[in-house]
């Protein structure tokens, strides 16, 4: 297999989905990407969705983030050394200026290799109405060496819109 990404999966808002699944994941590759672009029908600026891996709710995540959000006036940051169930990724409710859709790409990192707990690091940018915008970065892992076969999606608030997409993809090394 050559080196690069390969798309493995993509699912899509529906305007009634609060979880997006992606079950059945092969272990042909070295890495996993998730893209995701999405905004859901939150009642706020920004919403927040959840990662799980192989349906493991428990608390067997850890890692931190920091959030910055910026305006035309300045911007505010907060930071936090915790994750729970995969961790909290932002994205735009349905008060953030129309038609605008969050930004994430997530890495898990030796997805298959039940030798090591898998690491989560992501980037995540939404915009916001007025002029703001929120901007996470992630880090984590997850407290397993089982190979990942099943990820879960799911907004903290609402649904995913219509529009929204989730793409799974494999990295391959060699």
């Amino acid at each position: 297999m050559a080196n690069g990404y390969t798309r493995i999966a993509e699912a899509l808002g529906d305007d009634s989905s609060t979880t997006i699944s992606f079950t059945g994941i092969p272990s042909t590759y070295d890495h996993l990407i998730l893209r995701i672009s999405a905004r859901s029908n939150a009642n706020a600026n920004f919403n927040s969705y959840s990662i799980q891996f192989n349906q493991d709710g428990n608390n067997n995540y850890y890692g931190g983030y920091i959030y910055f959000e910026t305006s035309v006036n300045g911007g505010s940051s907060s930071a936090s050394s915790t994750l729970t169930a995969g961790g909290v990724f932002y994205l735009c409710g349905s008060t953030s200026t129309s038609n605008t859709f969050s930004a994430s790409e997530l890495t898990i990192f030796n997805y298959k290799n039940t030798s090591y707990k898998k690491t989560i690091g992501t980037l995540t940018g939404a915009p916001n109405s007025g002029g703001t915008s929120g901007i996470s970065y992630a880090g984590g892992v997850w407290n397993n060496t089982a190979a990942l076969n099943r990820i879960d999606i799911t907004s903290s608030s609402g649904y995913f819109f219509s529009g929204s997409t989730f793409r799974l993809y494999g990295i391959s090394n060699t």
